[in-house]
């Protein structure tokens, strides 16, 4: 009887966060034709080599120490100390670089996270072609998050992450604020569930321009058997039509992983891979995308040290 209770209570408590993630999300979202595009195009960068070599079909359900960015109810499973670490060289001469700390005592685990994007030699140019530039200018922006997760049960977890978001293009600069919720579900000791809202915040104000942050639900589940994982997410922003992303990753050895994946929607990009070495409480992950209309390639590196 005690047992039914409990999983009564469990029940309605995954009810309650679900309820949670999508109110502030159905009120945000209007149809792509009604909105105009997000500012802070940085956010839309997600850090993790792990997960980007299965094209990010393991975001929702992320359960190491990139989870902050991805879902925050992740972090209760990242390790009792989680410290990440990624460099991203992107098209156009754009350069990310992520960092993060997990820190769990008991059943909450709390997290710090700090994204910084760069692009420079932008050309600034009249509406009269010229040969050269009229100069040359770089943009900027950074995020900082504190994250804070929760055990309501040994299946279930939330999260939380408070965010400052900070952006300069030229000389105009300006801030807003953000919020990422989200909830993680065991739903057999190999199937996952997650579920997690971001950018659900202020808008940015550049000046005499306000642009919306890109906001973004992502949910998804996974499913591991032996040394195989596969994992599906459905991504929708509310400036863009939903994308799917499908991917896999299998342990080879004990310490070599290899992903693949393919995400649909995107007008640049759609196959990602890449590969994990690990050894010890150490992990190293590269993972490769390449994108078309002759823009380059995207190339991540991520360093994860866990200490469970």
């Amino acid at each position: 009887m005690k047992a039914m209770l409990y999983k009564a209570r469990e029940s309605v408590a995954v009810l309650a966060i679900l309820a949670l993630i999508l109110a502030p999300v159905s009120a945000l979202c209007q149809t792509v034709a009604e909105r105009d595009m997000s500012g802070v195009a940085g956010l839309n960068i997600s850090p993790g080599a792990a997960q980007a070599g299965a094209a990010g079909a393991f975001g929702s359900v992320a359960t190491d120490v990139f989870s902050l960015h991805y879902n925050p109810a992740g972090s209760v499973n990242a390790g009792r100390y989680a410290v990440g670490l990624m460099h991203h060289e992107w098209i156009a001469d754009v350069r990310s670089e992520y960092f993060a700390f997990v820190w769990k005592p008991d059943k909450v685990a709390v997290g710090v996270s700090l994204l910084y994007n760069s692009v420079g030699d932008i050309e600034r140019r009249s509406d009269i072609p010229t040969p050269e530039p009229l100069s040359i200018f770089d943009a900027q922006d950074m995020v900082a998050g504190l994250t804070a997760g929760f055990h309501i049960s040994p299946e279930f977890s939330i999260g939380l992450t408070a965010k400052v978001i900070y952006e300069r293009i030229d000389v105009s600069s300006g801030t807003a604020v953000a919020l990422d919720i989200g909830g993680y579900y065991e739903f057999l000791p190999n199937v996952h569930v997650g579920m997690a809202a971001s950018n659900l915040g202020s808008k940015m104000k550049l000046k005499s321009q306000e642009d919306d942050l890109p906001s973004v639900v992502r949910a998804g589940g996974s499913y591991e058997y032996r040394t195989f994982r596969f994992g599906v997410d459905i991504v929708t922003p509310t400036d863009d039509q939903p994308h799917f992303h499908v991917g896999a990753e299998n342990v080879i050895s004990d310490i070599l992983t290899l992903r693949a994946g393919y995400a649909s929607g995107y007008d640049i990009r759609d196959f990602a891979f890449g590969f994990g070495v690990r050894h010890e409480f150490a992990s190293i992950d590269y993972a490769y995308t390449p994108i078309g209309s002759d823009l380059g390639d995207s190339h991540r590196f991520s360093l994860t040290l866990t200490w469970r």
